[in-house]
């Protein structure tokens, strides 16, 4: 039994290959893959429908339970053990891998929370982490341990009081990021690629990794270098000398410890070693204004080191997060740091935001300052 095929008679085995290739041709080209709808990412809808308002602090409880759930999706892991507690940090593999060329190792991006050193939660990135994992990267989201006594509403997740310092917010922070380099073969993450992103207190920790005289865990090996290939920071608490309340945060830990407040400052270590850097903030951030982050970009420029800075119109400090309810800032600012890492070759295609987030039409207005402009 045959088919005719301009004019000759071709068996069906022949015709079910021609439509199969035909087929594939359509589904697996650049353009279908990035529209695909596919799967949801580790099962996390990142456009459901809250049914309380924004204002209503049930829509924001069953968020950050959603966000606490999709944190267990990802693989949790004991990075270092204190004495207060077991520090862990949470895997997200790639739900497809982007490897290039021969290598099938993949970047990382590791989320650091923030809550004023002191509070929050590794679930305030388990959006982001679950993101960017499905773009092909491995994502990671740590705790590390807080300055005092914190509880965030879930009994099994609640954290012990302990003496802790702003010091050892960083400490553990390195020790992660040396955990992942000595682990980089098992997860198939390629250890000169790993970027790191956290929020306020969480991005001042991220980019206080650098410096390598200051703030060890002496347990670890300092072979491992903990410094980021990149940074992508959200409202960062990035300056505690020009800053007026940055002096008031910092100054204190410098003169317990009889050091220079600028040890505590990462505007203040800017050096030919820092990597690019990303900086989302708000216009009308009080906590850390504009001008700390000009500052940062031009010793950036000095050093001729490469930053952008995106400065969000109208917004304050913590605009970034998932919550409140259909936030245009969380899709705005997951697209800003798809976009990013794209152009440092980290990501390939287009960002995928506007697939995932349904609601996402209009980005808000905003404007991008480069170090090298």
């Amino acid at each position: 039994m045959g088919f005719h095929c301009r004019g000759v008679m071709c068996p069906l085995n022949v015709v079910g290959v021609m439509v199969f290739a035909i087929l594939a041709c359509l589904l697996f080209s650049s353009e279908n893959v990035e529209a695909k709808e596919g799967p949801l990412p580790y099962g996390f809808d990142f456009s459901k429908m809250y049914p309380s308002s924004e204002d209503d602090p049930t829509s924001r409880e069953q968020i950050m339970k959603d966000m606490v759930a999709a944190l267990s999706k990802g693989e949790e892991i004991v990075y270092r053990e204190t004495e207060e507690e077991a520090l862990k940090l949470w895997i997200f593999r790639p739900t497809k891998r982007q490897g290039t060329g021969s290598s099938p190792s993949v970047p990382a991006i590791v989320f650091i929370h923030g809550g004023g050193w002191g509070g929050g939660h590794a679930a305030y990135f388990s959006p982001q982490a679950i993101y960017f994992s499905q773009r092909g990267i491995v994502s990671v989201s740590i705790n590390y341990r807080l300055t005092r006594s914190f509880s965030d509403n879930y009994p099994d997740k609640i954290r012990k009081p302990r003496e802790s310092y702003m010091e050892d917010c960083i400490r553990d922070a390195k020790s992660a990021i040396r955990w992942l380099r000595l682990h980089a073969g098992d997860y198939g993450i390629d250890p000169a690629r790993i970027v790191v992103a956290g929020g306020s207190a969480g991005a001042h920790v991220a980019a206080s990794l650098g410096p390598m005289d200051t703030f060890n865990n002496p347990e670890d090996d300092l072979g491992i270098s903990p410094l980021p290939n990149a940074m992508v920071l959200f409202n960062p608490a990035i300056d505690f000398v020009d800053s007026e309340d940055g002096r008031k945060i910092g100054m204190p830990q410098a003169e317990r410890l009889g050091i220079p407040i600028e040890k505590f400052s990462p505007a203040h270590l800017v050096d030919a070693t820092t990597p690019p850097t990303l900086v989302l903030s708000g216009e009308l951030d009080t906590l850390i204004p504009p001008s700390s982050i000009h500052k940062f970009l031009e010793r950036m420029e000095t050093h001729d080191r490469s930053a952008r800075f995106v400065e969000y119109a109208g917004k304050g400090h913590g605009f970034f997060n998932y919550w409140p309810a259909r936030n245009p800032y969380f899709a705005s600012t997951l697209d800003e740091t798809d976009k990013y890492l794209v152009e440092l070759g980290y990501l390939k295609g287009k960002s995928n935001v506007r697939r995932l987030i349904n609601w996402y039409e209009k980005a808000p207005r905003a404007t991008v300052h480069d170090s090298r402009d």
